[in-house]
């Protein structure tokens, strides 16, 4: 069949049938359409089981939690990348759902006033906990945490010092989980951070 009677035939233009055929064979790669997210998928994972995560610790995130754990995220790829604006929450929260009933919109003010390092910190610590559990986010949030049994011991590395080494027990996640633990992730490659960290 030519590509102007499949054109005709389908009621699509020549170039439509025939960037089809390409993609078809592999000669064109398939592109998402639309402005570039802020989030890779891996890290809208992360973004959402850290959410699930904080709700069944008993504390229901918030908006400018979100919007911190998004940008701490995004720093991870480009340390220079700027915060998310508010109209991309909107958007993000439309997108999922599911988490819409999970979040609150009302909160007083001393957890408004919990300032935007612990978040980051939060976030990196609860990504550390989902490494050292084998697990991703989602499950790692429906899971309820780290296991003893699953845990030996757990390598972390604090900012300007030293590898040290701590036995985790079930009592010490998440409470007592060093809030300024920086890792890197086994499960987010280097090549979706964009730059190579040891």
């Amino acid at each position: 069949m030519s590509l102007r009677t499949a054109a005709t035939r389908f009621g699509v233009s020549k170039s439509a049938v025939a960037r089809a055929i390409e993609q078809i064979e592999g000669r064109r790669p398939r592109v998402k359409a639309g402005k570039p997210t802020l989030l890779t998928d891996q890290e809208d994972e992360a973004l959402i089981g850290f959410i699930h995560w904080l709700d069944t610790t008993g504390s229901p995130a918030t908006k400018p939690q979100v919007m911190k754990a998004c940008h701490a995220l995004m720093k991870r790829r480009n340390s220079e990348a700027k915060p998310p604006s508010d109209s991309w929450y909107g958007r993000w929260i439309a997108t999922h759902g599911d988490l819409r009933r999970r979040i609150i919109k009302v909160y007083d003010k001393a957890r408004m006033g919990s300032g935007g390092g612990k978040v980051e910190n939060n976030i990196l610590s609860f990504l550390n906990m989902c490494e050292v559990s084998g697990r991703g986010p989602r499950e790692f949030a429906a899971g309820g945490g780290v296991r003893e049994e699953s845990l030996e011991s757990l390598t972390v590395e604090t900012t300007g010092e030293t590898v040290t080494e701590e036995t985790v027990t079930e009592e010490m996640v998440p409470e007592e989980t060093a809030p300024e633990v920086e890792t890197s992730l086994r499960w987010l490659t280097d090549d979706d951070c964009g730059d190579k960290r040891a």
